[in-house]
């Protein structure tokens, strides 16, 4: 998405922000968006043509450096190359070995916004499958089957408007291994395989 640059917009950041690079401004501007990640560049023209850019993931800048082009065309499309192999390494799914992941979901005011939220989330990218094992007040909990880790399964669930982390932020992406032989020593090396581990996801829904 490209900012508006309204009047709203304008009063909270200024081109000077951004070729000095102060991250403030830029989460400010940027959180009415709602996106994720945000990118912000600044083009110097000439005999030389350089593009000084960086990206921003949760408001902390991840990558980012200066391209020297002789064109302006190729820079532009050097920068957005870049980028674009950034959003693969966070949200592409590889055909990596099922994984169980629990998803409770609070904060869900009517029936309509759980079939939305399973719909939705069964359509995701190494979502092999996704079942409501329960619903209680205003809390759904999901079992999914999905071909990746946790991380980035919320990652990906987080694309849709309304899933958020709560407020006090306990999207819980910390995996927890179920050995099978239960009998071995603390002591002892367990590395499970990706099927006999299991994680949580707990996100809250805005209503708004």
């Amino acid at each position: 998405m490209l900012p508006r640059m309204d009047s709203e917009d304008r009063s909270v950041i200024q081109a000077a922000d951004i070729r000095g690079r102060f991250d403030e401004p830029v989460r400010q501007a940027s959180a009415p968006y709602e996106a994720p990640l945000v990118a912000t560049a600044v083009l110097y023209t000439g005999d030389s043509p350089r593009l000084r850019w960086r990206l921003l993931d949760g408001g902390e800048e991840q990558i980012g450096n200066t391209l020297t082009t002789p064109g302006l065309e190729q820079g532009l499309q050097d920068w957005v190359n870049r980028i674009t192999d950034y959003l693969v390494k966070l949200y592409a799914v590889r055909g990596e070995q099922e994984r169980t992941i629990d998803i409770r979901v609070q904060q869900l005011a009517k029936l309509q916004d759980w079939n939305r939220l399973q719909n939705f989330l069964g359509g995701l990218a190494g979502m092999r499958s996704i079942q409501l094992r329960r619903l209680q007040g205003d809390t759904a909990e999901f079992q999914a089957r999905f071909a990746g880790p946790a991380t980035k399964l919320e990652r990906l669930a987080k694309l849709q408007p309304g899933l958020e982390s709560c407020e006090d932020d306990r999207a819980l992406a910390a995996v927890s291994a179920r050995p099978e032989d239960a009998g071995k020593s603390m002591n002892e090396e367990a590395d499970p395989a990706p099927e006999q581990m299991s994680s949580t996801l707990e996100f809250c829904w805005d209503r708004s």
